[in-house]
């Protein structure tokens, strides 16, 4: 597959000042100064920018791939910037450090503080600035891995609804045995990432039953098998996702 090629758009791109067309290409210079927001429970968030997730099971190549995405967008001339969630602030590290003292509800709630921070903080100001942002891990893997908490996925929903949508969300998916095994030849630094093979399957089986309830809420859902694919394969496949979506966002 080939990578998102800018060359499509110049028929438009004629039409932009020289400035354009020498800084980072923005969202806005392809799909226009303003794009309609998706609707998340009664809040409308519009925004000039594109934002892809990347979720998906302990091991699938999350972030690995969020890194070759946000780098070959770069390469192509978009304005990107790539983040993580839990983020990397005060408040991110305390939540990435917290899994083994922190249990249920009180660390559901404190990775949601955390999540909308990095929205208010970093993701919108991206987005305004017409930035494509690439997140590794969002709203898709608090349902799962809040669900392993003990949470009901309707509540986790609820805790959520005001967590901007993305422009397409990326979920990976892979073998369990597999996916368990690489974060473990990576380092395990969350009880999240304990249980072997078992652990590992029912993980797979929350990914999947969540990926049906946010297709069913109209959540933009696009699930991807990593098979023996590698990480660059996988990112020309979800840069043909980002391609298809911005080449719709600029159908009238």
């Amino acid at each position: 597959m080939n990578v998102i090629d800018t060359d499509a758009y110049a028929g438009q791109l004629r039409a932009k000042s020289v400035e354009v067309r020498s800084r980072p290409l923005l969202i806005s210079d392809l799909c226009g100064s303003e794009q309609e927001g998706h609707l998340f429970g009664a809040r409308a968030v519009p925004g000039p920018g594109f934002l892809v997730t990347i979720d998906g099971p302990v091991g699938v190549g999350k972030t690995a791939v969020a890194a070759l995405t946000g780098t070959r967008l770069a390469e192509n001339g978009f304005s990107v910037a790539v983040t993580r969630q839990p983020s990397d602030s005060a408040m991110g590290n305390l939540a990435r450090a917290s899994t083994y003292d922190l249990h249920g509800l009180p660390l559901s709630f404190l990775m949601a503080a955390d999540r909308y921070h990095h929205q208010d903080h970093v993701i919108t100001p991206a987005l305004k600035a017409g930035q494509v942002v690439v997140c590794d891990r969002y709203v898709t893997t608090a349902l799962v891995l809040d669900q392993l908490d003990g949470a009901e996925p309707e509540f986790i929903w609820s805790i959520y609804r005001y967590m901007r949508w993305p422009e397409l969300a990326v979920i990976l998916t892979g073998d369990p045995a597999v996916c368990r095994r690489r974060a473990a030849d990576r380092g395990l630094y969350s009880r999240f990432h304990d249980g072997g093979a078992v652990a590992a399957t029912t993980e797979a089986a929350l990914y999947a039953r969540t990926c049906d309830l946010l297709t069913y809420y109209g959540y933009p859902i696009e699930v991807l098998d990593i098979d023996n694919h590698t990480a660059e394969q996988v990112t020309d496949s979800v840069l043909q996702l980002i391609e298809d979506r911005l080449t719709t966002a600029r159908t009238p």
